[in-house]
């Protein structure tokens, strides 16, 4: 008896983990008791409408009929509210036994099936929901006895906290989809990362830029000047958590990373735009920092070229004009230099700015 209880309290576990395995181990637990019919069963008090996780040994024409007729009227939910999650209990415990055998609810549906008893082990009990394991006894079976019930007692631990443990994973399971749908749907090219830099999951966005070459690796390394990763040209500049990039095509890019939790893992979510040093991004800050024409001009040529030198003959204005616009640029934006500029452009288009995250709903 010893080995056949310590068995089926590794099926229960196993259980907790493998959720398809419940109707063979309430098969265990039918045996093991003995019953009829077992069942992880729930019970909205609100609405009075029972919900069969899953089960054992039931009649589908039973089952519907319950569902449809008598699970509002059913006095054994009420009876068994009264239990505290991990007790057990057989109805005489809990109820008017003879008073039940009167009800309609036994005699067209428990009576019919040669039901003669049931005994539920309390799993959860809210002010609006109960749920338990609800063993039914036959005729066959008899009453539940006190040996019964003490073989259902030390079980009922394992039971509650298999059924636990189910529910945390599967909320988990449930936040982890949310997530990947999350990923598949934000714009911009979404890779999940690995601390060791692997592909967890990328979006269609970042599937079509590594179908054109463009392969990321070493996220968190700062490369050297002439570092090489693989077909990206050269990395333009790097920051805490945004980086400029530019590919073979000539196309600009701009990485942010967010670093996150997910399946109990440390990873990091590296969104890659193509849009995010273009005119649209200096428009947004030309209206957000009340930026002059020129100031506009300049700090386009920030983002797109690069040192004085170059943004003073590529505008055909004096080096002294760039510096007194940057100046401005400086000012108006809260920066005080060049890199932290480029950083503050690239937030503009970041999927993780509360602005964007708004503006794109």
């Amino acid at each position: 008896m010893e080995q056949d209880v310590s068995d089926l309290i590794g099926y229960i576990y196993e259980a907790a983990l493998l959720p398809d395995l419940w109707p063979d181990v309430l098969r265990r637990i039918s045996v093991y008791t003995p019953s009829a019919l077992a069942t992880l069963y729930s019970h909205d008090r609100i609405a009075r409408a029972p919900t069969f996780q899953r089960s054992y040994g039931i009649n589908p024409d039973y089952l519907a009929q319950y569902i449809e007729r008598w699970a509002a009227s059913n006095p054994i939910n009420d009876a068994m509210a009264s239990l505290n999650p991990g007790e057990v209990a057989g109805l005489p415990s809990v109820m008017d036994y003879e008073a039940f055998t009167k009800s309609e609810f036994f005699l067209q549906w428990g009576r019919p099936q040669g039901y003669c008893d049931a005994i539920n082990v309390m799993l959860e009990r809210t002010s609006t929901r109960v749920a338990s394991l609800s063993l039914i006894r036959a005729d066959e079976h008899g009453m539940a006895d006190d040996a019964t019930i003490g073989r259902l007692k030390l079980i009922a631990p394992h039971v509650l906290r298999a059924v636990k443990i189910g529910r945390i994973f599967h909320h988990e399971a449930v936040q982890n989809a949310r997530l990947e749908q999350m990923i598949d749907t934000l714009r911009g090219a979404i890779f999940m990362l690995d601390e060791s830099g692997k592909f967890i999951r990328l979006n269609q966005d970042a599937k079509s830029l590594v179908e054109r070459g463009l392969v990321l690796t070493n996220f968190r390394k700062k490369p050297k000047l002439n570092d090489r990763i693989q077909t990206l040209d050269h990395w333009h500049k790097i920051y805490d958590d945004i980086a400029i990039l530019s590919t073979n095509d000539g196309v600009s890019h701009v990485s942010h990373f967010l670093p996150m939790k997910f399946k109990s893992m440390l990873i990091t979510l590296a969104v890659i735009h193509s849009t995010s040093v273009t005119e649209l991004t200096v428009a947004k800050a030309k209206t957000l920092f009340s930026l002059t024409p020129r100031e506009r001009d300049v700090l386009f040529g920030v983002l797109e070229i690069g040192g004085v030198p170059a943004i003073a003959a590529a505008l055909d204005i004096s080096r002294e004009t760039v510096r007194a616009h940057m100046k401005a640029l400086f000012r108006k934006t809260g920066t005080n230099r060049q890199a932290d500029l480029v950083k503050l452009m690239g937030t503009l288009e970041s999927p993780f700015n509360p602005a964007v995250l708004a503006s794109s709903d």
